[in-house]
């Protein structure tokens, strides 16, 4: 995604009718000079002279690229003359098939049709014509190469993907003259030069076609910082500096992001693009509440191009994971990217009880203060609120308190009480050992006093989490107890195939096996009779486990749930707190 399409081609992948065409065109002798042709040069004058605007032009090829790739647009002797310099030079330093191939990557060549700047035959062959470079048509050659003179008055498209007219008669004129001179210089025979003027030209131009933006708005952004973060760590390295010691990264960042954009990499993810379009066209279908009715925004009519206000849609957010490596198999980071550019897969939200069996449960299981037949008692519980002055009351979704329950009958039903008990037992225990649990899962946002403020518990903390970091903390259980960072790259290449960057799985254990297993277990239960019955209802014999979470005001809803193989997040709410409407949670687990 960049303001010029460039697809760089090799040598050999241009067909020889272009080659020519740019030969005879702009450097007729180029494989018999040694950089300068004193005799072209002044041959360009008299023809600008005599018939302006239809010359061959002064500079040699070789000339061309130097001017382009490192000399100033200025008009001027010491310019030029520098020019001729340089020239020679790269003469000396690279062959001839080196130089026309940096020169036919690097050429302006207008836009193609869908108004997007053109750079390289390969971009323009793709992007004018639908075609690669070397299955051109000898007239579609020419008309490229005549572009090569001034871009801006033969490009055969307007910005919004329209044929300009007034353009393409010029545009047609100049291919006349370019066969003419491919004729004139025994590149081409009689016979191919009728064939080509009889040629319709028009009727082979592209079509506009969606780019990868229009297509995958979200995913393209995503995968772009992805990108940058990994090429700014490499940057890093090779100058021998840990990200820590940088007091300011933006100029790191900013040259990986130039790097990206200018670099022609080859990014390859983890997306399963089939599977990542099979999530999103079920979000497309699913049934979701109306808009919100305490947040408005104005959009865009898609018919009629006026604006108007409206409420928030109601968003979703999802991640799929695979769960032995981390890859991000598939992601749901939004509904409608022209009405909100938040990746809500990414966007930090309170994680209501969907946090209990990563906080509380867990680690109680692991440092041995409880286990699935433990007892709690779920009876009211109360807390001094320093802000108001008064007590504040915790009560369950239901607003019922059930007595003495086990652990597991708490986290089937999502009990509120006894979660928060289960925190409260394992800070006393060792609150340090909790937060290591945390940080090695990536939760590095919950602190030491977060343990000591009681709706932490039950995700009703002043911190937030993504989509994308609890269903990577949920295969920690999938992965008896292992964590596996969440990933969107596999690995980067340069333009010639050479791998810069490979992604490595790095497993860290941060629960043992059997807690991994104790969890796992009690959580089959919510699928099978707890608050995601529905759930189980529907999945048959899979092997299941999950959580679901609710925030206050029901503002969000989540379900996060793993089978063996592969764990999948998924948060429901609106972009600004409001309310969800009525049949909220089964709506969410329908679509999940």
């Amino acid at each position: 995604r960049t303001e010029s399409h460039r697809q760089p081609v090799a040598y050999e992948e241009v067909n020889d009718h272009l080659i020519n065409a740019i030969l005879a065109t702009e450097d007729s002798e180029f494989f018999e000079h040694s950089g300068i042709n004193i005799r072209s040069f002044m041959r360009a004058v008299w023809e600008e002279l005599t018939s302006p605007g239809e010359g061959t032009g002064g500079s040699t090829i070789t000339q061309q690229l130097v001017k382009n790739q490192f000399l100033s647009p200025e008009r001027s002797f010491d310019r030029k003359f520098t020019e001729m310099l340089l020239a020679m030079r790269v003469e000396r330093i690279l062959s001839k098939e080196e130089i026309l191939e940096a020169y036919m990557n690097m050429v302006y060549l207008g836009y193609n049709a869908n108004g997007t700047n053109i750079e390289g035959v390969g971009a323009a062959a793709e992007g004018l014509f639908g075609v690669k470079p070397s299955e051109l048509h000898l007239a579609q050659a020419a008309y490229i190469a005549g572009m090569i003179q001034s871009p801006g008055r033969y490009t055969p498209f307007n910005r919004n993907g329209t044929i300009n007219e007034e353009n393409l008669s010029r545009g047609l004129k100049r291919m006349e003259y370019v066969l003419g001179r491919m004729l004139e210089t025994g590149r081409i025979t009689k016979e191919e030069y009728e064939e080509a003027l009889a040629f319709d030209i028009k009727g082979s131009l592209a079509k506009p076609q969606p780019s990868i933006v229009d297509k995958y708005p979200y995913l393209t952004f995503a995968i772009e910082e992805a990108a940058i973060d990994i090429l700014l760590q490499l940057h890093l390295k090779e100058a021998g500096l840990d990200m820590e010691e940088v007091d300011d990264l933006e100029p790191y960042r900013a040259q990986a992001r130039q790097d990206l954009f200018r670099g022609g990499y080859k990014i390859y993810t983890t997306i399963d693009r089939e599977l990542y379009e099979a999530l999103h066209e079920v979000v497309a279908k699913a049934d979701f509440g109306p808009r919100s009715k305490k947040h408005r925004v104005t959009v865009e009519d898609v018919e009629t191009g006026e604006e108007k206000e409206v409420g928030l849609l109601e968003q979703v957010g999802g991640t799929l994971i695979d769960n032995r490596t981390g890859a991000i198999l598939a992601m749901i980071e939004g509904r409608d990217f022209n009405e909100s550019q938040v990746n809500f897969s990414r966007a930090p939200r309170q994680p209501g009880s969907a946090i209990k069996p990563i906080l509380d449960y867990a680690p109680a299981f692991e440092l041995g203060v409880l286990q699935p037949a433990s007892v709690l008692d779920d009876a009211p519980l109360y807390t001094y609120d320093y802000s108001t002055g008064r007590y504040k009351r915790f009560t369950n979704f239901s607003g019922q308190y059930y007595g003495l329950v086990t652990v597991r009958k708490a986290l089937e039903q999502s009990y509120n009480i006894p979660a928060i008990k289960a925190m409260q037992k394992v800070a006393e225990e060792d609150r340090n050992t909790v937060l290591s649990f945390l940080r090695l899962m990536g939760l590095e946002q919950i602190t030491a006093d977060d343990l000591d403020i009681l709706p932490s518990a039950i995700g009703g903390g002043s911190w937030n989490v993504s989509v994308e970091e609890l269903t990577a903390a949920f295969a920690t259980f999938a992965n008896q107890g292992q964590y596996r960072e969440p990933y969107l790259i596999e690995r980067i290449e340069t333009m010639d195939g050479n791998v810069i960057y490979q992604h490595e799985v790095k497993p860290v254990q941060v629960f043992s096996p059997q807690t991994a297993f104790l969890i796992t277990d009690t959580l089959r239960d919510v699928v099978r009779s707890g608050t995601a019955s529905l759930i189980g209802s529907r999945v048959g014999n899979v092997d299941l486990a999950g959580k679901t979470g609710t925030t206050s005001d029901t503002y969000d809803y989540w379900f996060i749930g793993y089978t063996p193989q592969i764990t999948l997040g998924l948060w429901r709410g609106y972009e600004l707190n409001d309310s969800l409407s009525a049949g909220y949670s089964r709506r969410h687990q329908l679509l999940w």
